[in-house]
C-alpha cells in the first residue's frame, strides 16, 4: 500500500493482539401457549375487576346510607344511642349530650353512664335494675329519674327498639314537664274531690249550660235524689221559677263585673214537692281563655230567727239583712283601718285595726301589708288591691292572720293615695233598734243553719288550738317543698333555653337568671328543712350555694378559694330571701368577672350581727373596679337587684373597689324596724 515498513509492522502487531470473538448461545424458542388457557385467564381477570368495581360501588352506597342514617338520627328531636349485641355503645347523637350534660365516654357502658346521673346509691341500684331487666332484656318503655350535670332531676323516657343484628336502638325523650303536670293534675283533682266531699254544706257543680255534673252527699240529702238522678237535670229544675231567674241574673252580673262570687236567697224544691229557703253562694270557675268553665253552688239551709216571725211571702225576694220587729236590725258603717306607703308597708295603724288584727301599732308599722294576709302571691295581692281601689265602694272579704296566732276575716275596701300608697277601710255592722226608721219590720231574717265553727266570730276570740300547730307545720313544709319543685322546673326550662341559644351574651344572661332561680329554690329547700326540725343553718345554705356556683361557672377551689364566716343571728324570716340573693349576686359577679383568664385569688363572705344591726360583706382580691365606676350609674341587673334588696330591708348598700385591688360589696341592715 505504499506505507513505510515500520508502520506496516506495527499494524501487523496490533492485528495479531485482538481477542477472538466469543460465540453467543441463543435460548431455545418457548413452547407454544394454548389459546383456551389465555382466554380463561382473561375471563378471570375481567371477573375480578367487575367484583372490585361492585365492591367499591357497594362501599360507596353503604357510606352514603350510613351518612343519611346518621343525619336522620342527629335530626330527631330526642336523644338516641345505638348498642351492639353485647351492649357496647356504637353511636350517640348530639341531643343525648344535651339531655344530661354528659356523653358516653370511651369504653363506657350504659350502666356506668347512668350511674353518674344517680345522686344516691339506692337510686343507682334502682335505675340499673330497671335498665338491665326492663329496657335491655325485655325492650320495654320505662321512665327514669336522672340528674343532669348541674344537679337538676329530669324524667327521661327510654324507648328501646331491637335491631336485626342483635343490637338495640334507644331513644330518650324528656318528659319532665309532662310527668310533673300529670302529677300536679292528679294531686289537684284529689284535693278538689276531698274538698267537695268533705264540705259541710251542700255543693252542686254545673257546666256552662247549667246542667248538674257533680254533687256531694249533702246535696243529695238536701234535694232528696241520688247523684245519678241529679245529673239528668239542670239546677234550675230544683229551684222555684223566681229563684232560677235570680240565679241566672246573678251569673250574668258576675260575668259583667269580673267578680267570681255572689250570694242570694233562693227556694229549693225537695223530693216531696215542698220548698225550703236556702242561701245560695255562687262561684264561677274560668278556663284558660278567661271564659266561664263551670259554676260551683254552695247551698245552706236557711231557718227563721228564733223569735215569732210572720210567714214570709213566697213571691217576695228573700232578705238576709234585717230582723223582725221588736228585736234589733243592723246597718253597715265604714271605719278607717290603715294606710300604706308606695312600697306596700304599713304607715299608719288605727285603734280599730289593732282590735281586729290583735296587733299593736308599734309591731304593725313598717311591715308589708301582705304579711297580715299571707297570700300565695304577694304581687298579685297588691294588684288585686289596686283594681279594688278603682271602686272604693266595693268591699271584699279577706282572711287574715292576727297576733297570738289568731285568724279571722275582714271586709275591706281600698283607695289609692297620691303618693302611690293605699288607704284601707272596713265595714262594721252596727245594731239599730227596731224603732229606728232604718229597720224594716216586715222583712224576716234568714240565717244559715251551719255548725258553730262556721259562724262569724270576733277575730280576737278566734284562736288556733295548740294541737293544730302540727297541721300548720305540715302545711308550711308542703308549701316550701312545692315552691322548690316549681322553681326547679323553671330552672330546667331555662337550662333548655340556654342549650338552644348560640349568642354568648344571651347565654350569660339566661345563666344568671337560672342561678337566681336556683338560689331561691335552694332557700326554700333550706326553709323546708328548718320547718322539719332538721337543724340546717344559714351557713349550711351558703356552703351549698357556693358549691352550686362553682359547678355553674366551672371554677375549681384551687383557682378561687371561698372563705365563709357566717354568724347565726336573729334575722327576720322575710329577710332571708334578700340576704340569699344578695350573696348569690355578689359571688356570681366575683366568679364571672373578678378573675379572668385563670387568675387565682380568694373571696371572703362575712355575715355578722350586733345588737341592732347586721352586715353582709363579700370581698375579693380580683381585678377590681374601674377608677370611674359609680354604683348609681351602673346598668347591670345585679346592681339593681342589690339596690332593691337594700331598700326592702331598709338598709344601706356600699360597693367599692379600685383597679387590681379587688372589690367589696357590703349590705348593712337593721334587725328591728323602727317607726320612722
Amino acid at each position: 500500500m505504499g506505507l513505510p515498513p515500520q508502520a506496516a509492522e506495527k499494524i501487523t502487531q496490533v492485528t495479531l493482539q485482538m481477542p477472538q470473538a466469543t460465540p453467543v448461545t441463543l435460548p431455545p424458542p418457548p413452547d407454544p401457549v394454548n389459546d383456551a388457557t389465555v382466554k380463561h385467564l382473561e375471563e378471570e381477570l375481567r371477573r375480578s375487576k367487575q367484583e372490585l368495581r361492585t365492591l367499591a360501588e357497594a362501599q360507596q352506597a353503604f357510606s352514603r346510607r350510613e351518612t343519611r342514617l346518621r343525619t336522620y338520627l342527629e335530626g330527631v328531636p330526642c336523644g338516641v344511642f345505638v348498642l351492639d349485641e353485647r351492649g357496647a355503645p356504637l353511636f350517640q347523637n348530639e341531643r343525648l349530650t344535651r339531655l344530661l350534660g354528659r356523653p358516653f365516654e370511651k369504653d363506657q357502658s350504659v350502666e356506668e353512664w347512668l350511674a353518674h346521673a344517680c345522686p344516691t346509691e339506692d337510686h343507682r341500684e334502682q335505675v340499673t335494675l330497671v335498665w338491665r331487666e326492663s329496657v335491655w332484656r325485655r325492650q320495654l318503655t320505662r321512665t327514669l329519674s336522672l340528674a343532669t350535670a348541674d344537679g337538676l332531676l329530669k324524667e327521661l323516657e327510654f324507648h328501646p327498639a331491637a335491631l336485626p343484628g342483635g343490637g338495640l336502638l334507644v331513644s330518650i325523650q324528656d318528659v319532665t314537664e309532662h310527668t310533673r303536670h300529670e302529677e300536679q293534675l292528679r294531686s289537684m283533682e284529689a284535693k278538689l274531690r276531698t274538698l267537695l266531699m268533705g264540705s259541710p254544706v251542700a255543693v252542686v257543680m254545673t257546666d256552662k249550660a247549667g246542667v248538674i255534673f257533680e254533687v256531694n252527699q249533702h246535696a243529695e240529702t238536701l234535694l232528696g235524689q241520688a247523684k245519678a238522678e241529679l245529673r239528668r237535670y239542670p239546677l234550675d229544675a230544683w229551684l222555684d221559677p223566681d229563684s232560677a231567674t235570680a240565679r241566672r241574673d246573678a251569673l250574668r252580673q258576675l260575668g259583667k263585673s269580673g267578680r267570681q262570687a255572689e250570694a242570694l236567697g233562693v227556694r229549693v224544691k225537695r223530693a216531696d214537692g215542698t220548698f225550703s229557703n236556702a242561701i245560695l253562694h255562687l262561684a264561677t270557675v274560668s278556663d284558660a281563655h278567661g271564659e266561664m268553665h263551670c259554676t260551683v253552688h254552695f247551698l245552706q239551709v236557711a231557718v227563721a230567727a228564733p223569735a215569732a216571725v210572720a210567714k214570709p211571702d213566697v213571691s217576695a225576694p228573700v232578705s238576709t239583712e234585717t230582723q223582725p220587729s221588736g228585736l234589733v236590725t243592723t246597718r253597715q258603717t265604714t271605719e278607717w283601718l290603715l294606710t300604706t306607703d308606695a312600697n306596700g308597708r304599713v304607715r299608719t295603724w288605727t285603734d280599730h285595726a289593732r282590735q281586729i288584727f290583735a296587733i299593736e301599732e308599734s309591731a304593725a308599722v313598717g311591715r308589708p301589708l301582705h304579711q297580715f294576709f299571707r297570700p300565695s302571691d304577694a304581687t298579685g295581692f297588691f294588684s288585686d288591691l289596686a283594681r279594688q281601689a278603682a271602686d272604693p265602694q266595693q268591699f271584699i272579704k279577706h282572711p287574715f292572720f292576727g297576733g297570738n296566732g289568731s285568724r279571722g276575716e275582714v271586709w275591706m275596701s281600698a283607695r289609692m293615695l297620691d303618693d302611690g300608697g293605699f288607704e284601707v277601710m272596713t265595714q262594721v255592722t252596727a245594731s239599730v233598734p227596731t224603732t229606728s226608721p232604718l229597720a224594716s219590720p216586715s222583712s224576716p231574717l234568714l240565717t244559715a243553719a251551719v255548725p258553730q265553727a262556721f259562724q262569724v266570730v270576733s277575730s280576737s276570740s278566734l284562736r288556733w288550738p295548740v294541737v293544730d300547730l302540727e297541721r300548720e307545720k305540715l302545711l308550711l313544709t308542703e308549701t316550701h317543698h312545692r315552691i322548690k319543685n316549681h322553681l326547679q322546673i323553671i330552672s330546667s326550662l331555662l337550662n333548655m333555653q340556654i342549650n338552644g341559644v348560640s349568642d354568648q351574651d344571651a347565654r350569660n344572661a339566661l345563666r344568671s337568671s337560672q342561678n337566681r332561680v336556683r338560689a331561691i329554690a335552694a332557700l326554700h329547700q333550706h326553709l323546708y328543712q328548718i320547718a322539719l326540725g332538721k337543724g340546717d343553718t344559714f351557713s349550711d345554705f351558703t356552703r351549698d350555694l357556693v358549691s352550686h356556683l362553682r359547678q355553674c361557672y366551672e371554677v375549681a377551689p384551687e383557682q378561687i378559694s371561698v372563705r365563709l364566716e357566717i354568724q347565726e343571728g336573729p334575722v327576720l324570716p322575710e329577710w332571708l330571701m334578700p340576704l340569699a340573693l344578695t350573696l348569690n349576686e355578689s359571688l356570681s359577679n366575683c366568679f364571672e368577672h373578678a378573675y379572668p383568664h385563670g387568675r387565682q385569688g380568694q373571696i371572703t363572705a362575712t355575715l355578722s350581727y350586733t345588737e341592732e344591726s347586721g352586715e353582709l360583706a363579700v370581698r375579693d382580691d380580683g381585678v377590681g373596679l374601674p377608677s370611674d365606676f359609680h354604683p348609681g350609674e351602673g346598668s347591670g341587673l345585679g346592681l339593681k337587684i342589690l339596690a332593691v334588696f337594700a331598700d326592702q330591708m331598709r338598709g344601706q348598700l356600699f360597693v367599692q373597689g379600685s383597679p387590681d385591688q379587688g372589690a367589696e360589696v357590703r349590705l348593712r341592715f337593721p334587725l328591728v324596724v323602727s317607726d320612722a
